[in-house]
């Protein structure tokens, strides 16, 4: 009897340590994403128009060849805001402004990381 009840407090002081310890998961968009958006906010920074502008038309196009994806891991509102998103940046680099374009990459990575949580 004593040594059931000490059985089970060690297994329950064993499960909290390691819940305790265990980190959460954190799930981001792959890193081929992460670096397209981190590139093409680099280049807002740096007001490199031309190369944000062909930056976008390229995560454009991966965007379009990967929506299927999109929309098995994401909800309508998620791929269809990623697409507005995408077409707003590409206006705001045509005007050269900076804070709207980066406000776009910002909205856009975060819809990426939301439509890869689990």
């Amino acid at each position: 009897m004593v040594l059931k009840k000490l059985t089970f407090k060690w297994v329950l002081l064993t499960l909290l340590v390691f819940g305790l310890a265990a980190n959460t998961a954190s799930a981001n968009a792959p890193k081929d994403i992460q670096n397209r958006v981190k590139n093409l906010s680099s280049s807002i920074l740096k007001s490199d128009w031309d190369q944000a502008y062909k930056q976008t038309v390229d995560l454009r196009n991966h965007f379009n060849k990967n929506r299927w994806k999109y929309q098995l891991l994401g909800d309508e509102q998620e791929y269809e805001g990623i697409s507005n998103d995408i077409e707003n940046l590409k206006a705001a680099i045509i005007a050269k402004d900076k804070a709207s374009a980066l406000i776009y990459v910002y909205d856009i990575r975060e819809v990426f990381n939301q439509i890869y949580q689990l």
